[in-house]
């Protein structure tokens, strides 16, 4: 929990109240309120031309394609006859699988004490 507060939590919450201010590094932040916001959605070209039309066509495709391909995939593996599905299961499941083997392979040599 402290991991999360510490690495995930402030950073965030100060990414979010930095949003608000004018800060370029030289000097401390300066409250503009959406002045920010305001600017890049009305004059910021790149912005409005590429940021997010992509982030959209990223989100519509991505976002259903993912779900209707996983539903697609474990449909067509529980078609298949039973020792052909576990093939395929297993090719299916064993890269997610082999992070975690490699990890302890790697961390557990050096977190062991003397033998």
């Amino acid at each position: 929990m402290i991991c999360f507060t510490v690495f995930i939590m402030i950073p965030v919450a100060a990414a979010f109240g930095l949003s608000f201010t004018y800060f370029n590094s030289l000097e401390p932040p300066r409250f503009v309120g959406w002045d920010n916001f305001r600017y890049m959605i009305s004059q910021d070209l790149l912005f409005i031309k590429f940021a997010l039309p992509n982030t959209f066509k990223f989100s519509v495709i991505v976002g259903p394609g993912g779900y209707i391909a996983a539903f697609m995939l474990a449909w067509l593996i529980s078609i298949l006859p039973g020792r052909s599905r576990k093939w395929f299961a297993l090719a299916m499941y064993s890269p997610s699988l082999t992070g975690g083997v490699a990890m302890a392979i790697v961390w557990q040599p050096m977190l062991t004490g003397d033998r």
